[in-house]
């Protein structure tokens, strides 16, 4: 992979908003993340043409979108691993400029529909703490959920000694308590 791939951080976000007919600009009412597209440069040197259209066709093949999705794995220097699931989208069509390909090599920007846009890694977390002290949930200054006694932002209750499991594996996303209620 060379420098230059795009959609690697931050989700795509859609913006809610309700537009008032009489008043100028528009009342928020709340967001949501999308599906992002990945973009990854790669470049293929083989040392001869036999080797180089092997390796396109094996390339093909593996991304192909019909046996089902890609798994990105990204590791950084500490060496943690993230993962996103995309689905190839386009990008190795056959440009044939003299930038793009050569006799032993060629370049592609193979791009990759994520429709979970959420990273995921190799770490289970599990997290504790009692309801209905109000205190921030994984004290965490990005995640702005609390738990407290009564209805908060639109909060369920939950009595004292109950538990909640919050589930956020690709598919299973999910918040139920210790009597399964979601």
């Amino acid at each position: 992979m060379q420098a230059g791939a795009l959609g690697l951080d931050a989700p795509p976000i859609e913006l809610h908003a309700d537009d008032s007919p009489n008043l100028d600009g528009g009342l928020f009412r709340g967001t949501r993340a999308v599906a992002r597209e990945v973009l990854l440069p790669v470049y293929i040197y083989s040392p001869d043409r036999r080797t180089l259209k092997e390796t396109k066709r094996r390339l093909v093949a593996a991304l192909n979108p019909r046996r089902g999705y890609a798994l990105l794995r990204f590791t950084e220097s500490d060496g943690q691993s993230r993962y996103l699931y995309g689905y190839y989208k386009d990008g190795m069509e056959g440009n044939e400029a003299e930038d793009r390909t050569g006799f032993r090599w060629v370049k592609y920007g193979i791009k990759l529909m994520c429709f979970d846009p959420w990273f995921y890694s190799d770490e289970v977390r599990s997290e504790s703490w009692d309801f209905g002290k109000g205190l921030p949930f994984l004290r965490s200054p990005f995640l702005l959920l609390t738990l407290s006694e009564g209805i908060e932002s639109g909060a369920p209750v939950i009595e004292a000694g109950r538990t909640l499991t919050i589930d956020t594996r690709p598919g299973h996303k999910s918040a139920k308590d210790d009597q399964g209620t979601n």
